[in-house]
């Protein structure tokens, strides 16, 4: 053998001999492999295995397998790591759930103590408690019903009153004439204060002693104050400007119409006239209690005398004429043109002088007439008695109104615009009044009301009160609060955009309101008005009387048509495109075109409790009194019977029309039941809930989510859809004809007593819209009931 093949057998003995060898490394590998496993480190296991199968080819197998192990290994917790976010998930869900059930729960415990504890707090402070236990928790009773009754428990302007805080009682409330700033004056504190309309402390004017009035110049560029032996004058930052002293105290300083000279009264009997400056020009006896006033033009000076009697002075200090009574004079004004004098007297007579003594009138009283004014246009005068009559009267002497004010012992004063009256009380309260003696507004307070004015637009008024309070209340809010017709009201409904209220009366009329109680429009009739309802864009009326005829009226009152009819029609309403009108009678149901052409009645001869449109106008919904409710389209074709067990009263639709409302009542072992029940339009029966004694009439809210019910003519209650009473209106006297919601659900207007009540929805509507005119909770209230300040 050559050396040749001698080299190329040893090369492949030796490559045979390496196949043969297994890999140095493979045992480790494979252990470090399954011990990285162990850890769950699985992207070092595979690395292991990976390398130990390179290693190792013909091993490839077995590494395949823990390669597969590792894989199962990594899938299986990835697996387990979604089940445990899936667990974790739900979890946090179900402690979410729990937290917000939690929260909640406290929310709907600290409504609950706020509507309770409202009830100890003053009602504007307590509005705004409730206000907060409605942003927590309104579906509670309590809070709703509670919410309800302090919105419309007493005179709504409660809610449109703002409190200046005194420490003391005030003495003297004035408007600037301007109307934005308001001057208060408390004799107790000694202060005299300047506040802005909106309740804004703007100036402190501290004297040193009690301060008895205090007034703005005609300008109001200067406030001049009265106090224990002086009068003050200051200018609108406070600077002092003037001081005028005296030998007694002063009760009363005016300033001249030109605010030129100002006029004060002293307890020496004496009234003073001073220059500007402070020069003293004269000194004239005045024995009244009352003050000395300056004629309209400055020329004239009023005192009173020790002798029954009222001394007229020129502004030199001449004496020009005296007014005599038989017995003390208790006041003297000016007309507002000079020409004429009114005074009051002990002697139980008012008189009315001309400018040059004569008598012109002479108007008795049953007993001390206490004050006498005139109104801003000096067309009528108005006299206030201890017999707790305040009186209206023409400038012949004719009475034309009566006030019942018991326990009046203050004043009383027209408005700006001589249309309305306003007079303090020692019962505890202001009251605005029309000139035919209609109480329009009650101004509450704790205690005996003090003074009572108008501000210059009239818009509001200004109350001091022995229980330490000024109050300025907003008078442009009546909310027909009042009945105004003068017999029964038949029926009331809004105008579609909600903005007026139209009702019909016995009377003989119907008549188009404003939401102030404002009379717009007076529709006469012959014979009594059964109803009255606006066409649905609200631009005209229909109305039905006794004289058989309904009537259609445009939106200024002018008769457009008169539809005479065989009998009485009860009711009458337009087709929702106003083509047709539907009319209810004790012997038919009919549609008739707007000329009054007949088209088809729509139900058999019998007496119906109600009849009305579909909101598509395609069909029409006729409640019998002979226990069935009946959907006809609009050829009169029967579509639907909606069977009961007794008189159904009323049937409406839902507001978009999917579902019927019914009302019916029953006598069951002399127990008087009725009934309220909700269909779908298929006739199929959803729900309904007993209403005790008997239901005349149930209408859905605006919203649906709410039911409007009358029974017994007196019970008015909201409801849920399921039959939960929600609150009921505090109805004390008179029968309930007529009861429906507002196109907005925030008010429910009724015909009987107090016309217009406050929805709790609308409550909180109107207090966070005017949130201006209600106090804010106080920081003191907050604090105790841990109410939060956003």
């Amino acid at each position: 053998m050559n050396r040749f093949a001698l080299y190329i057998g040893c090369c492949l003995l030796l490559q045979l001999t390496a196949q043969a060898q297994p890999c140095p490394q493979y045992a480790r590998l494979m252990r470090e492999g399954n011990t990285f496993m162990q850890a769950q480190q699985y992207q070092k296991a595979l690395n292991k295995f990976n390398a130990a199968k390179l290693c190792l080819p013909d091993s490839s197998f077995g590494v395949d397998k823990r390669i597969g192990a590792v894989f199962a290994a990594i899938e299986a917790k990835k697996n387990d790591a979604i089940r445990q976010k899936k667990w974790a998930d739900s979890a946090k869900e179900a402690a979410q759930r729990a937290g917000k059930a939690a929260n909640e729960a406290a929310m709907r415990a600290q409504a609950l103590y706020w509507a309770i504890e409202s009830d100890k707090l003053p009602p504007t402070q307590a509005v705004r408690l409730l206000e907060q236990a409605g942003r927590f928790n309104l579906n509670a009773k309590p809070v709703y019903e509670r919410i309800f009754k302090r919105f419309n428990e007493t005179d709504s302007l409660l809610l449109n009153r703002l409190d200046l805080p005194h420490r003391g009682v005030a003495t003297s409330v004035v408007f600037s004439p301007d109307g934005s700033r308001i001057l208060t004056a408390s004799n107790d504190d000694g202060t005299a204060t300047v506040w802005d309309r909106n309740g804004k402390r703007l100036l402190t004017l501290a004297q040193r002693n009690k301060v008895y009035s205090a007034v703005f110049s005609p300008d109001g560029s200067r406030i001049l104050t009265a106090d224990d032996s002086m009068a003050t004058v200051l200018d609108r930052d406070g600077k002092l400007l003037l001081i005028l002293a005296h030998q007694d105290y002063v009760s009363s300083a005016v300033f001249s119409p030109d605010g030129s000279r100002i006029l004060t009264t002293c307890e020496n009997d004496t009234a003073t006239v001073w220059e500007r400056n402070g020069k003293q020009l004269l000194k004239l006896p005045h024995p009244g209690f009352y003050p000395a006033v300056f004629s309209p033009n400055g020329n004239r000076i009023l005192t009173g005398s020790g002798e029954n009697a009222v001394k007229v002075w020129d502004w030199n200090g001449k004496l020009l004429l005296t007014l005599s009574h038989r017995a003390e004079v208790n006041s003297a004004v000016f007309s507002p043109d000079g020409s004429r004098i009114l005074t009051a007297s002990a002697d139980k007579t008012a008189k009315m002088w001309d400018s040059e003594g004569t008598l012109l009138l002479t108007l008795p009283h049953r007993l001390s007439v206490s004050s006498a004014v005139f109104s801003p246009d000096g067309s009528r005068m108005l006299t206030n008695s201890l017999d707790e009559i305040t009186r209206v009267w023409g400038l012949a002497g004719k009475q034309q109104g009566e006030l019942f004010t018991p326990g009046s012992a203050y004043p009383a004063v027209f408005s700006p615009d001589g249309n309305r009256i306003l007079t303090g009380s020692a019962n505890n309260a202001a009251k605005v009044w029309d000139l035919e003696g209609h109480c329009l507004q009650t101004l509450a307070h704790r205690d005996n009301v003090k003074s009572a004015v108008f501000s210059p637009d009239g818009n509001q008024i200004l109350t001091c009160s022995a229980d330490k309070t000024v109050r300025v209340w907003d008078v442009e809010v009546n909310w027909l609060r009042t009945r105004y017709n003068q017999e029964a009201v038949n029926s009331v409904t809004f105008s579609p955009d909600g903005s007026r209220v139209l009702t019909s009366s016995r009377d003989s009329t119907a008549r188009v309101w404003d939401l102030e109680g404002k009379p717009l429009l007076t529709l006469p009739h012959p014979g009594i008005v059964y109803s009255a309802v606006f066409s649905p864009h609200g631009s005209q009326m229909l109305t039905t009387s006794s004289d058989s005829a309904v009537t259609v009226w445009d939106g200024n009152g002018k008769r457009l048509s008169a539809l005479p009819m065989p009998y009485s029609m009860y009711e009458a309403v337009f087709s929702p495109d106003e083509s047709r009108i539907l009319t209810r009678s004790n012997f038919d149901n009919t549609v008739w075109d707007r000329d009054g052409a007949r088209l088809y009645a729509v139900s058999p001869l019998g007496s119906a409790g109600s009849a009305v449109f579909s909101p598509d106008g395609r069909q029409i919904l006729i409640a019998s009194r002979v226990g069935t409710a009946t959907v006809r389209d609009r050829t009169g074709k029967l579509l639907l019977k909606l069977p009961h067990q007794g008189s159904v009263k009323s049937a409406v639709f839902s507001p978009d029309g999917s579902q019927i409302l019914t009302a019916y009542s029953n006598y069951t072992d002399n127990a008087r039941i009725g009934e309220v029940t909700i269909w779908d339009r298929n006739g199929k029966r959803l729900s309904a809930f007993a209403v005790p004694g008997l239901v005349s009439s149930a209408m859905f809210s605006p919203d649906g989510s709410q039911i409007l019910t009358i029974a017994n003519n007196q019970a008015v209650t909201v409801w849920d859809r399921n039959g939960k009473s929600r609150y009921a209106l505090p109805i004390r006297q008179g029968f309930v004809k007529s009861a429906v919601f507002s196109p907005d659900g925030n008010w429910i207007l009724i015909d009987s007593g107090k016309m217009l009540w406050l929805t709790p929805e609308g409550a909180l509507r109107w207090i966070k819209k005017n949130t201006d005119k209600v106090a804010p909770l106080s920081d003191e209230i907050r604090k105790e009931y841990g109410v939060p300040t956003n």
